[in-house]
Formats: structure tokens, sequence, C-alpha cells
């Protein structure tokens, strides 16, 4: 009498496959996760150099600061920023263009995280 074996569980190679199969599925998760986690950090410094953009421009039309071109580091939410104000003249000699550029000193990056246009003109 010939018996006959049966197969209880996984051969070898179908074992490496299944774990080739989870490292690929992983990497690919662990790539997706960083890239989210690099894309959110930028979002965040959009934002503070839009805030601090947001601040110069107030205390321009509150009158605190000249109103002329200039080149100002300030700190805010413990980030280092380098600000690039530019004034020019517009149709009507009452109004002043001011274009705010906002470049993050701690990153280091030479294209601004953030720039902000506005029309200034006499206070009210």
């Amino acid at each position: 009498m010939i018996r006959r074996r049966t197969q209880d569980g996984f051969t070898l190679i179908e074992v490496l496959v299944a774990m080739v199969i989870a490292a690929v599925a992983l990497s690919a998760l662990s790539l997706t996760t960083g890239r989210t986690v690099a894309n959110q950090s930028g979002v965040q410094s959009r934002v503070i150099a839009t805030w601090v953009a947001d601040n110069r421009l107030l205390e321009q039309r509150s009158g605190a600061e000249d109103s002329r071109d200039l080149s100002d580091e300030v700190e805010m939410l413990g980030m280092k920023w380098k600000i690039r104000q530019t004034m020019e003249s517009t149709m009507s000699a009452d109004f002043k263009k001011i274009e705010l550029k906002v470049y993050s000193l701690d990153s280091g990056e030479s294209e601004p995280a953030a720039t902000l246009a506005s029309i200034v003109g006499p206070e009210s």
C-alpha cells in the first residue's frame, strides 16, 4: 500500500514571494508618508511667511514703518525671516504699490516663501 503525502502549509518559495510583496508595499507606504511630511512642512513655512508679510503690510498701513524700499530680518514662531519690500509709484500720486517678498533664513531657499502685493495710500 502506497500512502500519499498531503501538504500542510506553504512552501519556501511561497513565503519568499509573500515577503517580497509585503516589503514593496511597506517601502511604498514609507515613501508616501515621507513626502506627506515634507509637503506639510512646506505648507507650514508658507503660511508663516504669509503672516510675516501681512504683519509688515499692516505696519505700512498704520504708518508705523517707512514707506520706502528696504530689507529687514524678523523672527516669528521661532523661525527667522528676511523681508524685501519694494515701493512703486502708481498713476495716482497719493497711492503707492508695495510688494513684500518673504524668505526663510532657516531653510536657505533662494525663492520667496511668500509674496504679497497691495496698494497703500494716505491715512484716513
